[in-house]
């Protein structure tokens, strides 16, 4: 019952998130570089590079670069909710965020979530979902915990 959907899910996952390998340089390795396909929350704590696709809500601290790409940011980006923690919220996100840095706390929580990970860092996915890393391919956990990739350069 599971293995045609689970086929179709993993060919999915390599045609859509195909299109982010060109975003990281000839020197990654790419078993060092995390690709997710779901619906849910995925949490990033570290340094590193991720290229996050979806609709929802991304928050960051202050220690991220964000580059927003998406027709409709082209006269405005999106408003950044500056919190008390020195986190950034962008509510009703569209499209792709580049997100970069060291010591990075990233959330993302929506649909339609397609992740490109790579750096030293903990990935956490919780809800429904694919991901490939090291040449394993997983599923999302919807426990309390999520599922837990800890990526290495």
């Amino acid at each position: 019952m599971y293995k045609p959907y689970l086929t179709c899910l993993i060919a999915a996952l390599f045609h859509i998130l195909s299109f982010t390998a060109g975003a990281f340089s000839a020197e990654t390795d790419p078993s060092n570089i995390a690709r997710c396909k779901g619906h849910g929350t995925i949490s990033f704590e570290g340094s590193g590079t991720l290229i996050i696709s979806g609709d929802g809500v991304l928050i960051v601290n202050d220690n991220a670069t964000v580059t927003l790409e998406d027709p409709q940011y082209a006269a405005k980006s999106p408003d950044c909710f500056a919190t008390s923690s020195n986190s950034c919220i962008y509510i009703a996100l569209k499209g792709n965020a580049w997100v970069a840095g060291e010591g990075l706390k990233v959330s993302f929580a929506g649909a339609n979530i397609g992740l490109t990970a790579s750096g030293n860092a903990k990935l956490t996915l919780k809800g429904f979902g694919i991901y490939l890393y090291d040449k394993a391919i997983g599923r999302w956990s919807t426990d309390g915990k999520g599922t837990i990739i800890n990526l290495k350069n």
